[in-house]
């Protein structure tokens, strides 16, 4: 896992996993198309998202996607997950990957208030509240997202390997730390 990883190094592990055959990662949203998508869904994106999206805009890796500012009906969209889930809009939460069991990634506010952190939904057990927090950045998020997809094991249930890699995570209240959830 890189402590404090930025998009190249993110895209390197992107690279790494393992993908369906044949596959490449996409290319990045154009800030033209980044722009609509905020007018579309009246949602401004955090700097690390946008970053993010204009080197990788959507791609098939992880347990169940990285999402993009794709169209609406793309299972990489940002938009669709924000059209079954009405209310995540409202909360300002951009769902940025699936668990690729049901569940979701979300961008949301911070438990200090900062914006772009990034929170575990289980929509199962209640689609409009925070599971747990998963990472304090969106960088750091994919960066344990991509590493666990390697084989690296300790995100997001052990609480010194996500406190090492995550220092912003100390700020978590201990209800909402995701080594405190099975």
């Amino acid at each position: 896992m890189l402590t404090d990883p930025g998009p190249d190094g993110l895209i390197t592990l992107a690279r790494r996993v393992p993908m369906p055959p044949e596959y490449q990662l996409p290319a990045g949203a154009s800030e033209r198309e980044i722009e609509d998508f905020e007018k579309r869904t009246g949602l401004k994106l955090p700097s690390q998202l946008r970053t993010w999206l204009k080197k990788v805009n959507g791609a098939m890796v992880g347990p169940g996607g990285i999402f993009g500012a794709r169209e609406a009906t793309d299972f990489l969209s940002i938009e669709k997950y924000l059209k079954i889930f009405p209310a995540w809009r409202q909360l300002g939460w951009l769902p940025i990957a699936s668990d690729g069991l049901g569940n979701y990634w979300v961008v949301v506010p911070g438990p200090d208030g900062s914006n772009g952190w990034v929170a575990f939904i289980d929509v199962h057990s209640d689609p409009e509240s925070i599971d747990y927090y998963a990472a304090s950045t969106v960088f750091r998020f994919l960066g344990f997202l991509l590493s666990a997809e390697l084989g690296e094991q300790g995100w997001p249930r052990t609480r010194q390997y996500v406190l090492e890699h995550d220092h912003g995570m100390e700020s978590v209240p201990e209800p909402l730390s995701p080594w405190r959830h099975p």
